[in-house]
């Protein structure tokens, strides 16, 4: 791999990382919050308010942040022309979701805090979807230093003013005030960043030549349907059941988001480079893609036990088992899903820069449709977990379709010897743990230093250690 290369992406990951850890750390410790000191049913009206603006957020966004990055990235002579194209529908799409969102919250059967909670989160939708486009265009630059900046903005100043709010036991509209709050700070400074690249201006009156015709609604229905097969059980589950089972429910989701933080990053880091590299050197974008199977498999596979193994005892830590104990079952099968997830996020990166993202959408849709039936049968018979088990069968799908269309990435990574060496490691620990009760410390210190040593040693190439590990360290893994 080329050294410009190499240092692109490690300096695009340790931005990408503190973008995505401010962001989710910063959620993950007010829903925390929110869950311990608010109770079940306040929790659940909040996290089911957010999770509905979100779903419309990503209508908003129509698949055109991801659209701008990879073509930005691949022709960024015309950034100002696509850029210019690509706002002017995004404007349109944030007017018509807004009014979408309205008129949800006039039919929707919910309690009345909910309802107030829902129209703030209005001002929330508007506000993160151009924050989100502004961010696109900073990730076609690979210029991922002024996202970082962005969100620690926004995401600071969220944590400070949330913190006070519930420190004083304030009625929860007000976290959604501040929620609404901190995307117009974080708009405001990725307005001010934008225009430090390439001479950029916000002239869209021109009319650009560019035709995105075809890509916006390939992208577009993939970005949605893709979100959403995840997060309506929640939606669901609302409607369906209660707001407290919302609670315990989201309770578990808000700790898988905060491991998926990892897939996200690489995606955030890869997705432009694998764009242009698949242009430039298609030896090159195979090689990179290679090695982000490897790091997310390695990585996925002990996150996925020790949620599995130790779910009573993270539920515990985080929330206390007497109000969540529903949710120690729901994070075992999660635990499944982190893995999942971990393994087909590659594949679908892969398939995006190959220009084959209708595979994607298509499988989505499918799934979509799959999760909407299952829960609407299972969900009222036999309750939360119904939900999680779909979530499950719905990520197995994906997978099994995603490999199937890059079987040639699956024959050099998976099938391999080193790959089942690190199910076997893996299955060790899971075996040494139900025989000798082993906590959750000592739990996390035998994946770290059995699991990670030797899938590292044994499972990347000399040149893939060289790329990923400071020299000191890869000294020692060095075959």
């Amino acid at each position: 791999m080329n050294s410009p290369t190499a240092n692109t992406i490690k300096k695009n990951s340790i931005y990408s990382f503190l973008t995505t850890f401010t962001r989710l750390i910063t959620n993950f410790i007010v829903f925390w919050f929110l869950a311990r000191f608010y109770g079940p049913e306040i929790f659940g009206q909040f996290t089911f308010s957010h999770t509905v603006a979100t779903i419309f957020i990503f209508f908003a966004d129509f698949g055109f942040d991801i659209l701008l990055t990879t073509e930005v990235a691949k022709y960024k002579n015309h950034h100002q022309e696509i850029f210019s194209k690509l706002f002017r529908l995004k404007l349109l799409f944030i007017f018509v979701t807004t009014l979408m969102m309205l008129g949800f919250i006039y039919f929707v059967k919910v309690s009345i805090i909910s309802k107030y909670l829902l129209s703030i989160f209005c001002v929330f939708l508007i506000f993160s979807s151009i924050n989100n486009f502004l961010n696109a265009y900073f990730k076609g630059f690979e210029k991922l230093e002024y996202e970082t900046k962005v969100s620690f903005y926004s995401n600071f100043s969220l944590l400070i003013l949330v913190g006070i709010f519930i420190y004083l036991k304030l009625n929860v509209v007000f976290i959604a005030i501040m929620f609404s709050f901190s995307r117009i700070i974080g708009t405001y400074f990725a307005i001010k960043y934008i225009k430090l690249i390439n001479d950029f201006n916000f002239n869209i009156t021109t009319k650009p030549n560019l035709s995105f015709r075809n890509s916006i609604a390939i992208y577009g229905a993939h970005y949605i349907f893709n979100f959403i097969y995840f997060n309506i059980d929640t939606v669901l589950i609302a409607l369906l059941l209660n707001e407290k089972s919302v609670g315990l429910y989201q309770a578990v989701f808000k700790i898988i988001a905060l491991l998926l933080i990892i897939p996200e990053i690489i995606n955030n880091v890869m997705l432009p480079t694998l764009s242009r590299l698949n242009v430039e050197n298609i030896d090159l974008w195979k090689g990179v893609g290679n090695m982000m199977q490897k790091i997310l498999l390695i990585i996925g596979i002990p996150l996925s036990l020790i949620c599995i193994i130790n779910a009573d005892s993270i539920i515990n830590i985080i929330y206390g088992i007497n109000n969540y104990r529903e949710s120690v079952q729901i994070l075992r099968v999660f635990g499944f899903v982190v893995l999942l997830r971990f393994l087909l996020e590659p594949y679908g990166m892969i398939l995006t820069t190959k220009n084959r993202q209708e595979i994607r959408t298509y499988t989505v849709i499918f799934v979509t449709i799959f999760n909407v039936i299952a829960n609407l049968i299972f969900l009222p018979l036999y309750g939360i977990i119904a939900s999680a088990y779909i979530s499950l069968i719905s990520n197995f799908i994906i997978l099994a379709v995603y490999m199937l269309y890059n079987i040639e990435f699956v024959k050099e990574v998976i099938i391999r010897f080193t790959t089942f060496f690190l199910f076997i490691v893996a299955l060790f620990l899971v075996i040494i743990n139900k025989l000798y009760n082993i906590n959750l410390l000592l739990n996390l210190i035998a994946v770290v230093v059995i699991y990670l040593f030797f899938g590292i040693k044994y499972f990347f190439t000399n040149q893939e250690l060289e790329i990923l590990l400071p020299v000191k360290i890869y000294k020692l893994f060095k075959k």
